[in-house]
Parts: C-alpha cells; sequence; structure tokens
C-alpha cells in the first residue's frame, strides 16, 4: 500500500510507474483516507492511504468548494453566458466555477440544461 503525506502527489502504479491512474472509490477510517485506484495502462489494482490534517482540509474549505455563503447569485446572462462557452469550449468548467465562485458541479448542471431549463442559448 502507498502512503500519500500530500494531497497533490503524483501517484504511480507500483507495477509497471505509469502515471495513468483511475481512483475507483474511497473511504475514511479515523484520520486515514484509504483510496482504491486501477492504472489505465496494466489494469493494476492497488490502494493509497493518506493521513487527514488540517493542512488538507482547511484549503479545500478556502476554494470555495463546500461553503455554501461564499456563492454568487448567477443572473440569465451569466447562465447564458456559461451555456455559450459549453457550445464553443473557450473557458474550462473549473475556470467558469472560479470566475462565477460556484462549484464545478453546478457549472456541470448549468451546462448540461439540468438547471436553468427555460434558457436555451440561440
Amino acid at each position: 500500500m502507498k502512503r500519500s503525506s500530500h494531497p497533490n502527489e503524483q501517484i504511480r502504479c507500483p507495477d509497471c510507474g505509469s502515471a495513468n491512474i483511475n481512483s475507483t472509490c474511497a473511504r475514511s477510517e479515523g484520520d486515514k483516507r484509504i483510496r482504491y485506484k486501477r492504472c489505465v495502462d496494466c489494469n493494476c489494482k492497488f490502494k493509497t492511504e493518506q493521513v487527514i490534517t488540517m493542512e488538507i482540509i482547511v484549503p479545500k474549505q478556502a476554494r470555495g468548494g463546500s461553503t455554501k455563503a461564499k456563492r454568487t447569485k448567477l443572473t440569465e446572462e451569466d447562465v447564458l453566458f456559461i451555456r455559450r462557452q459549453a457550445k464553443y469550449g473557450i473557458y474550462t468548467r473549473k475556470d467558469l466555477a472560479l470566475q462565477y465562485e460556484v462549484d464545478v458541479s453546478y457549472i456541470c448542471k448549468i451546462q448540461t440544461g439540468q438547471t436553468w431549463k427555460y434558457l436555451t442559448v440561440v
């Protein structure tokens, strides 16, 4: 089992050394976060362990992903702009989420039409 101390550390396959890794699922046990991973190249399955500390938790909340107080209310013009970006692919969803201070999943729901259904891009 690979032990990871930093959230941005590049994980590599223990068999072939490839960095082409997919996460399959994760769970927490006390102060440890265990993630199950699979190598795309050699189909090797393995798990990683990460010790959860305040240095890992605080930056995630500072990004605005889990605090609803930082979210701004979008206008119809904002939603149409976001949908145009999905159509022409100028900005990524992450860029738009940072610009409007909302979660990336909300940008995805706007672009796929799950929210703001009555607005259409011409």
